[in-house]
């Protein structure tokens, strides 16, 4: 009779499941701060190089089947950037561009020429630099990789080699897809 009255003096004011709750959201938050502070992963880093490479390299492939006509994709290693060219002569270039200027009212105007494409490769990726001869670069220091052909084909003038940290990658182009692929990938001691 003497415990009737009583209260248990151990009474938690959290149940068990509530502190693994907090506990679990604790480790979970502390994982994404560190995370963060870490950076990204050499392997992250390439796989956002593979994005960006394969959209540019899309695009490309889609102006030579718009436009009719081969767009080259070329690299400088000097500023790590790929740009899109035609392969117009001078010659040709200027009769397109009188054509354009001779168009008058109410008559059909052809297409827009395609825009020139860029995109640079990010911070900390390294290019192969022994696939670029000085020789084989154009007069701003620009070098082929690939050409787009209108049928939506392709052909490689070279593969391109890219490195982050400890891993390395080789890319080429399909010639009957025109797709990017990854030829070669390895991690590096």
């Amino acid at each position: 009779m003497k415990n009737k009255g009583r209260r248990n003096c151990f009474h938690l004011p959290f149940t068990l499941i509530e502190l693994v709750v907090v506990i679990a959201v604790i480790v979970l938050t502390l994982g994404l701060v560190a995370a963060t502070f870490r950076g990204e992963s050499a392997a992250r880093q390439m796989e956002n190089l593979a994005i960006g490479f394969e959209s540019f390299c899309a695009r490309a492939r889609f102006q030579a089947q718009e436009h009719g006509e081969d767009i080259l994709v070329c690299f400088s290693p000097d500023t790590k950037e790929f740009i899109t060219r035609r392969t117009l002569t001078d010659e040709e270039l200027a009769a397109e561009e009188r054509r354009r200027e001779e168009v008058k009212e109410g008559e059909e105007v052809e297409k827009e020429p395609p825009v020139q494409l860029k995109w640079k490769l990010p911070e900390k990726i390294t290019v192969g630099e022994d696939d670029f001869a000085e020789e084989d670069a154009d007069e701003e220091h620009f070098f082929e990789v690939f050409r787009f052909f209108p049928d939506g084909g392709a052909s490689s003038i070279r593969k391109f080699h890219v490195q982050c940290k400890n891993l390395s990658r080789t890319y080429d182009i399909s010639p009957i897809t025109g797709l990017l692929v990854t030829v070669k990938e390895e991690n590096m001691p």
